[in-house]
Order: C-alpha cells, then structure tokens, then sequence
C-alpha cells in the first residue's frame, strides 16, 4: 500500500512539471499584459508555490486557485504587411486579402490537466470547466471572414505597417482533482477572451 501511495505522489510531481500545452493566443507575435503574467511566463517558484495551494487532498472533486482572474492584455496576432519606402518620391501601395478572424476564446493547460480545443468546442476535460464556472457562451468559437482592400500612399522615409490588433482577459490559476483521497491530475489552467478585434495600420517615419 505504501509502495502504491508513494507511485501516486511521484506520479503527480512527474505530470505537474510536464511541459506547458499552448492555446493559440500565446502564438501572436506580441502580447501586453499591463499587470500580471501568463501562465506560459510563470515563474517555477511562482508555478510550484500555486501548485501547493491544492495539494491539499479531499474526497472527490477539484481544488482550485486563482492567480489571475480577468486580467487586462492587448496583443499584435499578425502582421499582415510591413511596407517601407526608401526612395525619394510617394509610392501608390494596393493590398487585397480575405482575412479570417476566429477563436474567440482560448485555453492552455499544464500537467497533467487536459482540455480539447476544437473548432466546435472548447472545454478542459473531466469536469473542470463546470469547476471553474466557464460560461457557456465562452466556450462556441466564432468565425468570420472580412476582405481587406487598401490603396495607400506610402511617402519618402516611411513605413507603413498593417496587422490584427487586439485586447481580451485572461484567466489563470492552478487545479488538482481527487478521487477518494488520491490526487488524479494537477496542473496549471488558462483562458483567454478577447473582447475586441480589428486591423490597424500605422505610418512611421523612419
């Protein structure tokens, strides 16, 4: 029983340590959080330190700690053209896309919690979007696609840049579920909401 016991709680250090699983949003190209961290950015004190604060067992269910909740953050997702004129005279630039803009809510998870992050459906796993009280309406993706067409002068010594900026929430903490006194999984746990959307293009002289 011991030698049981002792496999479980090494198991659990084992998969609380496995690498960070990356929603989407931790892809763009820049994020700004004006105060607070990402789970992918924490600290392994900071990790470990949450993580004890449900190591505390019980009979069955989750435990959960938040670290963040709805913290503010903005982010470039792509940039969809850099054009820079080095000459002496205005350049005429056209631009033309189909842009698709999608996944208005994201999650990322560490350890040994799991989640699916479909199309269709975004949820964790065994239960723990209902421990976490995830509204419904978060978890729908939403897709829609827009077509971009611009004519821009582009004057001498400058750069003109066009990319999906973006602000959402985010949501982090830690989470350790049991089932009769043994802890079953244990990780850390994210979700990101993005409250707004759209292109921005920015002329800088050079």
């Amino acid at each position: 029983m011991k030698w049981f016991i002792s496999t479980l709680l090494t198991l659990s250090l084992t998969l609380a340590m496995m690498p960070q699983t990356l929603g989407s949003y931790q892809n763009y190209e820049d994020v700004t959080i004006i105060d607070g961290t990402l789970l992918a950015d924490f600290e392994e004190v900071d990790y470990q330190e949450a993580l004890n604060k449900v190591s505390k067992r019980k009979f069955f269910g989750w435990r959960v700690h938040y670290v963040h909740e709805r913290i503010k953050i903005s982010y470039i997702k792509e940039t969809l053209f850099s054009y820079y004129n080095d000459g002496k005279t205005a350049i005429q630039y056209n631009y033309s896309a189909v842009y698709e803009q999608s996944s208005a809510f994201s999650i990322s998870a560490t350890g040994s919690i799991d989640y699916s992050n479909k199309d269709d459906a975004k949820l964790f796993k065994n239960k723990l979007d209902a421990a976490l009280k995830i509204s419904s309406d978060y978890k729908s993706s939403q897709s829609k696609k827009e077509t971009i067409q611009l004519k821009i002068d582009v004057d001498p010594g400058t750069q003109v840049d066009l990319f999906i900026y973006g602000e959402g929430y985010v949501t982090n903490g830690t989470a350790a579920r049991y089932l009769f006194f043994f802890r079953t999984h244990i990780g850390g746990f994210e979700w990101f909401e993005v409250s707004t959307e759209y292109q921005r293009l920015e002329k800088i002289k050079i």
